[in-house]
């Protein structure tokens, strides 16, 4: 969430100390570098529900992330975490596939969802 609503003066270390280094995250600067976001973003922000830990080793791990947004549709987000520099960093996918995107819409999160409080 921190990589898409960071504003101009925080995505650069966002981008360093939360995503894996690789082609992906190149990708990623470039394409932010060219949009403006100078004031947080409060309204239209999605509400990340919780997770499911669906595999995991200790350097890498799949975690699926459920989010609600402001018209109350409710999304997965399959994400892969590295372990790198003593935490854990986002690896953003070098392509995304057409046939198995990286979020897609869900009616209801899983029994098993790890439910996150908001504070």
């Amino acid at each position: 969430m921190r990589t898409s609503i960071a504003t101009d003066g925080q995505w650069p270390q966002i981008g360093a100390r939360m995503l894996a280094p690789g082609p992906a995250r190149d990708v990623w600067a470039v394409a932010r570098a060219q949009i403006s976001i100078t004031a947080p973003i409060v309204d239209g922000a999605p509400k990340i529900l919780g997770y499911v830990l669906s595999r995991y080793t200790l350097d890498a791990s799949e975690v699926d992330i459920y989010s609600l947004h402001p018209d109350n549709s409710l999304t997965l987000n399959h994400t892969t975490v590295l372990w790198q520099h003593d935490d854990w960093r986002l690896a953003l996918p070098d392509t995304v596939s057409a046939t198995a995107p990286p979020v897609a819409a869900v009616a209801v999160t899983p029994p098993d969802l790890v439910v996150l409080t908001q504070r």
